[in-house]
């Protein structure tokens, strides 16, 4: 990491400043006991950082994110059940118990049961069709390498909706 070392400098003026219709002024005017401080492009804080136990990372260096940092996807989707707005506290336990059986079923791997994922897909869509076009996503998106049975679930969900 690359060592920044702020140049303080204070300047001071006693009396007044006079100037006519022609005068142009460049950069900060001090008065009293202003300190300015040149970093070279990186940030400055006059005090204390509170982090909250987060990193405090500065402009000269980078931190890798780490995947086991990352929320997990079914996080966000209850994320999402929470930030709805007019959904009922029974609808939204009902939405949360059918994400987790059916993240729990989906952890079988390949002996995932494709009408079990099917049945909570319908159920999840029936309360709320945007919590169902999320969950659909992040079943059928293939950085999150659910297995076979759960992705042949969506597809068959999406032929369903397409039928109607």
């Amino acid at each position: 990491m690359k060592q920044v070392n702020p140049q303080t400098h204070s300047a001071s003026a006693a009396g007044s400043i006079n100037f006519d219709e022609n005068a142009q002024v460049g950069g900060d005017l001090v008065s009293s006991n202003k300190s300015v401080v040149q970093t070279g492009g990186g940030n400055y804080y006059g005090g204390d950082v509170y982090s909250g136990g987060g990193k405090f990372v500065g402009r000269d260096e980078s931190v890798p994110i780490d995947a086991n940092e990352q929320p997990e996807p079914f996080t966000l989707l209850h994320r999402q059940v929470n930030a709805r707005e007019n959904t009922d506290p029974p609808d939204r336990d009902d939405l949360h118990a059918e994400l987790k059986a059916m993240q729990a079923e989906l952890m079988a791997g390949d002996a995932t049961d494709e009408s079990l994922v099917l049945r909570h897909l319908r159920y999840i869509g029936r309360i709320a069709p945007d919590i169902l076009q999320s969950a659909m996503a992040l079943i059928a998106n293939p950085d999150n390498r659910f297995p076979s049975p759960a992705l042949k679930a969506v597809e068959r969900m999406k032929m369903s909706s397409t039928a109607r």
